[in-house]
C-alpha cells in the first residue's frame, strides 16, 4: 500500500493535534464497544462484576492501547493483546487476596511490562492497556470464584474490540519516518545531478551557482526533519519486525550520506569531472532514486534496485581498477609521483588524488548500505504469510531473538534512562497498590490509576501533573455531579450521553491538554458508575479523594528514585557512548593493521565483537536518554542543536568505525619497506583517537576540563612517506592494499577533524556551570 500522500493543504486546528485524527477514531470504536458491553453485563446478565470488567476492558483495548498496521497486524495486535490481558486478569485476581502479595506482584508486573515495552514500539503502544489489565483485578480484592464473572467480562470486551478494530475507521497508513527518508533520498539525488552539471560547467553562471546552494539547503531542510521526525517520540519508533530493524539503519546510513556529501567541495573539480568519477556518481543517483520509489510503494520490483546496487558496485570496483591500471587524473598523480627523474615524490598530489578517491568510496559505499537496507524493507513486506510465520528474512539481518537480546542487555545496567524509569513506575503502583488495599478504599484501582497517569521521567514534571489532575478531575466532579443530579435516575440520559462522554475523554487529551483529558474521564466515571448501580454524585468525590492519594504516591515515588530524570542522565549517557564507541573504532584499527599484514602476532584478525556489540548498546541507551530528554519539560542546560551534534557524532564515529571494518574484509598484501613504522603510526593514531575521546567523553559525564587538544596536522600526510612506495607497486593486490590503508587513514582524519568541533562545543564552564537555557519540550 502506498504511503498516504500530502495534499499540500494545510491542516486544521484539530488535525496539528491529532495527526490522521488516531485519537479519534480509537475514540469512536470505544463509544460504540463500551456502551455495549456496560449494556450486556449490568442490563441483560444483571451483573455489576461482567460490566465493570466490560466496560474497562474495552477501554482499554480500543482506547488506552495504540495498535497500527494493516488489516493483518491490527487483528494479529487486538488479538495478542486480548490474551495478554486475561491472563494479567487471572493473575490480579489470584494476588488480590492480601494486600502485601497484591503490592509486590503489582510491582513485578509493572516492572515487566514498563520494562519490556523496550522491545518494541508496539509493547510500548499497549503498556497502559497491559498494566490496566492488572491494575482493575489487583485492587479490587474478590475470592477466586469471581474470576470467571471478570473473565467473561474481559472477553466481551476482547470480541467487540477485535472487530472494531478490524472493521471500523481504520486509519490509513502513514508513516511519517520513512516518508521522510524518501525526501531524503530524492534531495541527495537532486543535489548529485545538479552538483554533476555544474562540475561539467567550465564557468557556471550566478543562476547555476545559486541552484546548487537551493538543493544543498533542501538537502539540509531534509536531513533535519528526518533526524526530528525520528527523535519526535519518547522511545525508539521501532519493533522486532524485519522492517522496522532495517529502517532504523536507514536513518543513521542517510545522515551519513549527507555528513560525508558535504565534503565534496573539497574535491578538486578535475577528479569529480573524470570519466572514472562520473559513472560512480550517476550510479549513487540512481541506486538512490530506486530506494525512494521502492520506500514510497514496497509493491514495486525490487529487482530495479538491486540492479542498480550491483551496478554501483560494478562502478566503484572498475574506478578503483582504473585508479591503479588505467588513465584516470588519480592515476596520472600517483604515476608522476614516481618519475625517474623526479628527485622528491609529489606528495601534494598523491594525497589530492586519494583524498578525492576516498570521498567516492566513502559515499558510494554509504549510498550502497542505504540501499541495501531500503531493499531489505520492501522484501520483508512482500514476504508471504507462511514466509512470515516462518520468521524468513533476508541474508545478513539479525535474528529477533539476537535484536530482543541486545535490547535488553542495553538497557539492563544503572546507566539506562529506560531502568530508571521502569524501576521508578513500578516502585510507585505497587506502593500505590499497597497504600489504596490497606486503607481499604472501595475504589482502590482509582489510586493506582491516577498514580501511573501523572508519573513522568522527572520529579518536576511529576508533581506538575498531579496538580493538574486533581483539578481536571475536580473539574470532572462539577460537571458530572451537575449532569447526574439534573438528571435524577432517567438512565435514558444517562445510556445517550454515554458515548458523548467516552468520545471527550479520548480526545481531550490529544487535542486540549491533561487536565481536560482528567476531567472527561472523571465525567465518564460517574456516568458508567450510575449506570452499573445509581451511586450520584458521590462516586465523583471519591475519585477526587483517591487520585490525590495517587498522585501523591506518584510524586513520592518520582521523588526518591532519580528525581533530576534524564537531564543528569543525558551527560553520563553521551561520554560513555563516546568512550565505548571510540574504543570500537580502536579495535578496528587493529582489525585494518591485521588485514593489511601488519599485526603482530596475537592481533585480531576477525572484529572485535565485545567492543562492537559495546558500543551498540551504548548508543541505544544514548538515543533512549536523549529522548526522553527532549520530552522532558523545564529548561534544558544546553542548547538543543549542540545536544543534536553532539549525539550525531556518536552515530559518525561508530559508522567511520563500521566503515573501516567493511573495507577490510577481504585481508591485503601490504608489503611496505618498513612496515614496523606504519604500524607504530597506526597504533600512535588509535592510542590518540583513545586517549582523546576518554578525556573528551569524562568532560561530558563529570564537567571535568579537556586538557587534551585536538591534533591538527593529517595524518595521511604522515603516513604517506610509509605507504608511498605500496601505492607505486605494479602488483594489483599491493597498490590496492595501500590505498585500502590510504582510505583508512583518511577515515581516522575525519574523526581528529571532528574532535576539533566536538571541543568547542561543549566547554566545561557550560557543562558544568553554565546557566539554564529555556527550551520546548520537544
Amino acid at each position: 500500500m502506498p504511503l498516504s500522500k500530502h495534499t499540500g493543504s494545510r491542516p486544521g486546528w484539530y488535525e496539528r493535534h491529532d495527526p490522521n485524527l488516531s485519537a479519534l477514531r480509537r475514540a469512536g470504536r470505544t463509544a460504540l464497544v463500551l456502551p455495549l458491553g456496560l449494556f450486556i453485563g449490568s442490563t441483560i446478565l444483571h451483573n455489576p462484576m461482567i460490566a465493570t470488567f466490560a466496560a474497562f476492558g474495552a477501554f482499554a483495548m480500543t482506547l488506552l492501547a495504540v495498535i497500527e498496521g494493516d488489516l493483518r497486524q491490527r487483528v494479529q495486535g487486538q488479538v495478542a493483546l486480548a490474551a495478554a490481558g486475561a491472563v494479567l486478569l487471572c493473575l490480579g485476581t489470584l494476588a488480590s487476596q492480601s494486600p502485601a502479595l497484591a503490592a509486590v506482584s503489582m510491582g513485578i508486573v509493572g516492572f515487566v511490562v514498563l520494562f519490556s515495552s523496550v522491545l518494541s514500539s508496539a509493547l510500548t503502544n499497549v503498556a497502559p492497556a497491559l498494566l490496566l489489565a492488572f491494575v482493575l483485578p489487583v485492587s479490587l480484592s474478590v475470592p477466586p470464584s469471581a474470576l470467571s464473572s471478570r473473565l467473561a467480562g474481559w472477553a466481551l470486551a476482547s470480541v467487540g474490540a477485535v472487530l472494531a478494530t478490524a472493521l471500523l475507521w481504520p486509519a490509513p497508513r502513514s508513516e511519517p519516518l520513512r516518508a521522510r527518508a524518501v525526501e531524503v533520498c530524492r534531495a541527495l539525488v537532486a543535489a548529485l545531478v545538479v552538483g554533476e552539471a555544474a562540475d561539467l560547467d567550465q564557468s557556471p553562471s550566478l543562476s547555476a551557482e545559486a541552484r546548487l546552494s537551493s538543493f544543498d539547503a533542501a538537502l539540509k531542510e531534509s536531513v533535519a526533519s528526518l533526524r526530528q521526525q525520528f527523535n519526535a517520540t519518547p522511545y525508539r519508533p521501532a519493533s522486532l519486525s524485519v522492517e522496522s530493524r532495517a529502517l532504523l539503519p536507514l536513518v543513521d546510513q542517510l545522515t551519513w550520506v549527507n555528513s560525508v556529501f558535504t565534503f565534496w567541495t573539497s574535491i578538486d573539480p578535475l577528479s569529480r569531472r573524470s570519466t572514472t568519477f562520473l559513472p560512480v556518481r550517476q550510479a549513487m543517483a540512481n541506486v538512490l532514486d530506486a530506494s525512494a520509489r521502492l520506500l514510497s510503494n514496497t509493491h514495486c520490483n525490487p529487482a530495479v534496485l538491486r540492479d542498480a546496487i550491483e551496478h554501483l558496485k560494478s562502478r566503484s570496483l572498475a574506478y578503483e581498477s582504473q585508479l591503479t591500471l588505467g588513465p584516470s587524473p588519480e592515476a596520472h598523480a600517483v604515476a608522476d609521483a614516481h618519475q625517474p627523474d623526479q628527485p622528491t615524490p609529489d606528495v601534494a598530489g598523491l594525497q589530492q588524488a586519494i583524498d578525492a578517491s576516498f570521498r567516492l568510496q566513502e559515499t558510494a559505499h554509504g549510498v550502497t548500505q542505504v540501499g541495501t537496507s531500503a531493499l531489505a524493507i520492501a522484501e520483508a513486506e512482500q514476504r508471504t504469510w507462511r514466509e512470515r510465520l516462518l520468521g524468513q528474512r533476508r541474508e545478513g539481518l539479525p535474528s529477533t531473538t539476537s535484536v530482543a537480546r541486545t535490547r535488553l542487555a542495553s538497557h539492563f545496567t544503572l546507566e539506562s534512562v529506560w531502568l530508571h524509569n521502569s524501576v521508578r513506575g513500578a516502585v510507585t503502583l505497587a506502593l500505590a497498590t499497597l497504600v489504596a488495599t490497606e486503607i481499604g478504599l472501595q475504589h482502590a484501582f482509582w489510586v493506582v490509576l491516577g498514580a501511573m497517569a501523572v508519573l513522568r521521567s522527572n520529579a518536576l514534571a511529576t508533581g506538575q501533573n498531579a496538580l493538574r489532575a486533581v483539578l481536571g478531575t475536580t473539574v470532572g466532579f462539577l460537571i458530572g455531579g451537575t449532569i447526574v443530579f439534573a438528571g435524577g435516575s432517567h438512565d435514558a440520559a444517562l445510556w445517550a450521553l454515554l458515548p458523548v462522554a467516552i468520545v471527550f475523554a479520548g480526545v481531550a487529551p490529544a487535542a486540549v491538554s491533561f487536565t481536560a483529558g482528567q476531567a472527561a474521564f472523571t465525567v465518564l466515571v460517574i456516568v458508567m458508575y450510575n449506570l452499573i448501580s445509581p451511586v450520584g454524585w458521590k462516586v465523583g468525590a471519591t475519585r477526587i479523594q483517591d487520585v490525590g492519594i495517587g498522585c501523591a504516591v506518584s510524586l513520592i515515588g518520582g521523588l526518591l528514585f532519580w528525581p533530576r530524570g534524564a537531564s543528569a542522565m543525558l551527560r553520563g549517557a553521551l561520554g560513555g557512548a563516546y568512550v565505548a564507541t571510540a574504543s570500537f573504532l580502536t579495535s578496528a584499527i587493529t582489525y585494518a593493521s591485521a588485514q593489511a599484514g601488519l599485526a603482530s602476532q596475537g592481533d585480531a584478525s576477525t572484529p572485535d565483537l565485545g567492543a562492537t556489540l559495546a558500543a551498540l548498546e551504548a548508543s541505544i541507551r544514548l538515543d533512549d536518554a536523549f529522548r526522553t530528554y527532549l520530552n522532558e519539560r523545564g529548561t534544558k542546560r544546553l542548547p538543543l542543536c549542540e545536544t543534536t551534534s553532539l549525539v550525531t557524532g556518536v552515530t559518525r564515529l561508530r559508522l567511520a568505525g563500521d566503515s573501516i571494518v567493511a573495507l577490510w574484509r577481504e585481508p591485503g598484501d601490504l608489503d611496505p619497506d618498513d612496515p614496523a613504522r606504519l604500524r607504530r603510526e597506526l597504533d600512535l593514531a588509535s592510542s590518540r583517537i583513545e586517549s582523546w575521546f576518554g578525556a573528551f567523553g569524562a568532560t561530558l559525564a563529570t564537567g571535568a576540563t579537556l586538557s587534551i587538544d585536538a591534533p591538527r596536522d593529517r595524518l595521511l600526510a604522515r603516513l604517506l612517506p610509509a605507504i608511498e612506495p605500496s601505492l607505486g607497486a605494479h602488483e594489483h593486490e599491493t597498490w590496492w592494499s595501500a590505498l585500502r590503508v590510504a582510505w583508512t587513514v583518511d577515515f581516522l582524519d575525519a574523526v581528529e577533524i571532528m574532535q576539533s568541533s566536538l571541543a568547542e562545543l561543549v566547554p566545561e564552564r557550560r557543562l558544568a556551570h553554565a546557566g539554564a537555557v529555556p527550551t520546548s519540550p520537544g
